[in-house]
């Protein structure tokens, strides 16, 4: 790690290290940057009507996919592939249930035999 030091005692300030002072540097003018394209949209009509187009279209999208899953859930597709859902647990669970009731009598067969 470079290590470095700031010299405040004297009436200038001296970095010991390049890239501190790289540091430093960029960081203000990152805040420099910031402040000025920060002050510059705001003051700018077509940004502020892009950023109000951008909102309300984003907030129609979310609009209207939330009503278009509403209608999803309400659709006759739903309702069918709900019953055809637990049509097929009833189904399987009978299937299980007679498995295991077929595979204790050959158990048993097979104890009788033995």
């Amino acid at each position: 790690a470079t290590r470095w030091k700031i010299d405040i005692t004297s009436a200038r300030c001296r970095i010991s290290s390049p890239t501190a002072a790289m540091s430093i540097f960029q960081r203000v003018a990152s805040w420099v940057a910031n402040e000025v394209i920060t002050k510059t949209l705001a003051r700018s009509e077509t940004f502020q009507r892009f950023a109000q187009t951008t909102h309300r279209n984003v907030t129609r999208a979310q609009q209207e996919t939330l009503r278009k899953q509403e209608e999803l859930a309400n659709s006759e597709i739903a309702k069918k592939l709900a019953e055809n859902a637990e049509r097929a647990s009833k189904f399987k669970n009978s299937f299980v249930r007679t498995l295991r009731e077929e595979y204790k009598k050959l158990e048993e067969e097979g104890r009788r035999k033995s």
